[in-house]
């Protein structure tokens, strides 16, 4: 039977949805060469929850019961295609394990207007938080654990305006809960640094294709933009270069730059119609409390209300689409 596994690397994001688990190593990393062009000798695969490297130097091992169904991926380049061959063209960079787009041979667009993209972040529970510092604290996605200590300083200095009722929970309660790494963020969290950094911050979902603007109407001068699949953030950058540097992107726009806009709402097109989404109300979770199997969001939110077994969810099956 063949599995269904989300593979991202410095391409993006890709579901396959027919993987041998028979297949070896070996044959496994040439799947990995063909949809990301890294080479077998330079890749590092992360696998499993939490994300472990794979051993690659046994090449017949079977990746049965090392790669399951439902697995995340990660592929990350670990040495570079060439260094720089001009002043003009960018270099391999290596700031980052997560969602670097290299290339020793990019041309600049004629037009000079540069290219949406997509800039990858941890699988972890705190990817919306690394997508924001990402484009907010100059592409340091390091940043990300300290917003939440941003968030709660916020939240705890105007309980007025952080009820139960715009939280959801006590001011209290929040504060403590969102400190929790394992928790996720969301359209709270992303409200709330919004008027943090006083900057609109522009969230796309690729499913509905949907732009949410935190921020809007506080007629901010500057925005944002992050990238939601269903289950995980990412950042949004211009970067002169095709498959450039990260050392080139630009992150903050004008409010009033719509080229910009224009460009990040055909790039979501473009993902929505290669079907890098999941949809919620179809995958599975695993219950940490108790190893039950959910199906939907609405089944794991119910089971959470009735046992209180509270955001201790492991992301187990995908079905996308």
């Amino acid at each position: 039977m063949s599995i269904s596994i989300r593979l991202r690397s410095k391409s993006g994001v890709e579901n396959i949805r027919s993987l041998d688990p028979k297949s070896s190593i070996s044959q496994f990393q040439l799947l990995v060469f063909e949809k990301t062009n890294i080479e077998p000798a330079n890749q590092k695969i992360l696998c499993g929850y939490p994300p472990k490297p794979l051993d690659t130097s046994k090449q017949d091992t079977l990746i049965d019961g090392i790669i399951v169904n439902g697995d995340t991926v990660t592929v990350e380049e670990t040495t570079g295609g060439g260094g720089s061959s001009s002043n003009t063209a960018p270099t391999t960079s290596s700031s980052s394990s997560s969602g670097v787009v290299s290339s020793s041979n990019n041309k600049p667009r004629e037009d000079s207007g540069g290219y949406i993209v997509r800039r990858l972040t941890e699988n972890d529970n705190s990817c919306l938080f690394s997508a924001v510092a990402y484009v907010l604290e100059n592409k340091n996605r390091a940043k990300g654990s300290h917003l939440r200590s941003v968030i709660v300083s916020a939240v705890k200095s105007d309980p007025l305006t952080y009820n139960e009722g715009y939280l959801e929970k006590e001011n209290d309660d929040y504060c403590i809960w969102i400190t929790n790494p394992k928790h996720w963020g969301g359209a709270i969290e992303l409200s709330i640094l919004s008027s943090y950094y006083k900057m609109e911050i522009g969230a796309f979902d690729i499913q509905t294709k949907i732009l949410y603007r935190y921020g809007e109407d506080r007629n901010y001068s500057q925005r944002v933009f992050v990238i939601y699949d269903g289950i995980h953030y990412d950042a949004l950058a211009l970067c002169p270069y095709e498959n450039g540097s990260e050392n080139y992107d630009k992150t903050i726009f004008a409010t009033t730059d719509e080229a910009t806009l224009k460009k990040a709402i055909d790039f979501v097109e473009k993902e929505h119609k290669a079907g890098k989404f999941t949809n919620t109300a179809n995958f599975q979770l695993i219950c940490l409390d108790c190893n039950k199997i959910l199906t939907g969001e609405k089944e794991a939110t119910i089971h959470a209300m009735q046992t209180k077994h509270i955001s201790k969810f492991l992301l187990k099956v995908c079905l996308y689409k």
